[in-house]
């Protein structure tokens, strides 16, 4: 369950110190991770150095974060190890249309996980609400799309000016609200990739897994679906191949659907797919059987 720290320090410390604080501890131990909440509260109470990343980004906007490939709301102040980088993140009240889908901008009123540990703290502003969910730890999941899920609401909480919250890897499923001003958070993201997590989102109300988070193993995708689409037997051939072998189980389910569209008829694909060695794949026919365009990214 994702931990509050509210710490009484007026410190401040810098970037770098901070870093070199980061750089001491245990990243597979989340109990460690936190130990962090100290020096990341001492950071936040730095206001200097967001003076010196906006002149930075002024000077040189071409080319101001140019390697960044997370979200336009954030932006990384460093990297801390092979794992682990910090970054800081702009949370605002929706103030246009529902044309320009703030909503999805922001990660607002989505539930989900992350396959990396957060610690982050409240640097400027009120800061957005987050309601916190939990899966009984006892249920096996599987990990298709409609899966029921003994998933339970906990708590509202507030990432406000000065308060550190963990977020763990993986069980720590909650849904963040806009806030009621301009606000920014500052992130410590730790990959705990050796944990294998898959990151799905979900609908609380039916409790069920509504989808995939985009992440590298769903990249390959994209194409699969432009594949789909060109219906060329070139390209049935790689798709065959990608459903069979591929290494990532939600590869092999996207390689099935694109099968399904053009190359293939959908009761053989059905089959192929219930022989998948993976309960995941093997238990998500019916998004073919259907011909449901439930694979979040897939549209």
């Amino acid at each position: 369950m994702a931990i509050i720290k509210d710490l009484n320090i007026s410190k401040s410390i810098s970037i770098e110190e901070f870093k070199e604080k980061a750089l001491q501890v245990n990243f597979d131990d989340e109990n460690e991770i936190l130990k962090l909440s100290p020096y990341l509260k001492m950071l936040s109470n730095n206001k200097g150095w967001l003076e010196e990343f906006i002149k930075d980004g002024l000077n040189d906007p071409s080319n101001f974060q140019i390697d960044n490939l997370y979200s336009s709301q954030s932006y990384i102040l460093a990297e801390i190890g092979e794992r682990a980088f910090l970054r800081f993140a702009i949370w605002s009240p929706k103030g246009f249309s529902d044309a320009l889908d703030e909503d999805n901008f922001y990660s607002y009123k989505t539930a989900h996980n992350h396959d990396f540990s957060l610690l982050t703290v409240g640097y400027i502003g009120s800061g957005y609400t987050t309601s916190l969910y939990k899966i009984n730890p006892t249920q096996k999941i599987l990990g298709y799309i409609g899966e029921n899920l003994d998933l339970k609401y906990k708590e509202k909480i507030q990432l406000s000016e000065g308060r550190v919250i963990l977020y763990e890897a993986g069980t720590d499923i909650h849904i963040q609200h806009e806030p009621n001003e301009f606000s920014i958070s500052l992130n410590l993201i730790v990959e705990q990739s050796q944990k294998k997590i898959d990151q799905f989102y979900y609908d609380v109300d039916s409790k069920k897994i509504a989808g995939y988070v985009g992440n590298t193993d769903l990249k390959p995708a994209m194409f699969m679906r432009y594949a789909a689409a060109m219906n060329q037997n070139v390209y049935k051939n790689f798709l065959e191949k990608i459903s069979k072998n591929h290494e990532s189980a939600i590869t092999r389910l996207y390689a099935h659907r694109a099968l399904s569209q053009n190359y293939i008829p959908k009761s053989t694909v059905i089959s192929n797919i219930k022989k998948d060695k993976s309960n995941m794949v093997a238990e998500s026919d019916y998004l073919i059987e259907k011909d449901i365009n439930e694979l979040h990214i897939w549209g």
